[in-house]
């Protein structure tokens, strides 16, 4: 994985625990969501939040409550557990400076 690719994967990782940690959302709504910051660019596909629901499932940062109709699975919703506001915090705690540093080095390189 590249260095942008991580990135990509720590920022998309970020945003879903955010928008978690507002109300559970099944994975249609956290698309849509997802999409909003993007205005048309870029869309999130389906398997890919999937995919990051999952590892952070696995690791407990989020669970899910499925809603039955007529016996048979509804809809999923999908929420941050109390780890998960855990790890959201401190990836904002060490996340924000970074930010502003690269923020900076870019201006610089941007000068140039």
């Amino acid at each position: 994985m590249t260095v942008v690719e991580h990135m990509k994967f720590s920022i998309l990782e970020l945003m879903i625990l955010s928008l978690l940690k507002e109300k559970e959302k099944t994975v249609t709504q956290l698309c849509l969501e997802l999409d909003k910051p993007a205005q048309e660019a870029h869309t999130v596909p389906r398997g890919i939040v999937l995919s990051h629901l999952f590892g952070l499932m696995k690791m407990g940062f989020v669970a899910k409550r499925e809603e039955k109709v007529n016996g048979k699975i509804g809809h999923i919703y999908y929420h941050l557990s109390d780890p998960g506001r855990n790890y959201l915090e401190d990836m904002i705690t060490e996340t924000l400076p970074l930010c502003d540093y690269m923020a900076g080095v870019l201006a610089m390189e941007k000068e140039k």
